[in-house]
């Protein structure tokens, strides 16, 4: 009986005095982008990268080979955060096949999935139709609609 409570005693003992395990994950990097209309969006995932640890992520398009976009941005990495928005402007780039993030920091560096150039067209307008035949077309529905008005409400008065 004797012998446990010093057992006890010592285990708590080393309970207290232990320090909490200082070892830091080891650094990672993700990317993911996507592409609407003329605008590359992405967001970078960092993990295990100290406070003030410098991220720079460029966009790049392919034609014969891949080239940057524009120019590159950078972020510092704050305690805490771990996500990063980030957006590139891909518009007017002739002969584009497709378009891709590349973020690096830390001695690691990640890749986005590539994507279609046609995937970052604009969407598809819509052609508008002038007023010239728009105020006829109106103005004919509008007196189409008072005649069937018209026409039913004396159908109801004959019965």
């Amino acid at each position: 009986m004797r012998r446990s409570g010093f057992l006890g005693c010592v285990l708590a003992l080393v309970a207290l005095v232990a320090v909490p395990g200082t070892a830091q994950a080891a650094p990672s990097i993700g990317v993911t982008a996507s592409c609407v209309g003329s605008t590359l969006t992405g967001t970078v995932t960092v993990g295990g990268m100290t406070a003030g640890t410098v991220v720079t992520v460029r966009a790049e398009a392919q034609t014969t080979g891949w080239s940057l976009v524009g120019s590159a941005k950078t972020f510092t990495v704050v305690a805490e955060a771990t996500t990063y928005p980030v957006t590139f402007n891909v518009a007017g780039i002739p002969g584009v096949k497709a378009f891709r993030v590349t973020a690096t920091g830390a001695s690691k560096s990640d890749t986005s999935a590539h994507m279609k150039a046609s995937a970052c067209a604009p969407p598809a307008q819509v052609p508008e139709v002038p007023a010239p035949v728009l105020i006829p077309a109106s103005m004919l529905l509008t007196v189409g609609l008072f005649e069937l008005a018209r026409r039913r409400r004396s159908a109801q008065v004959r019965v």
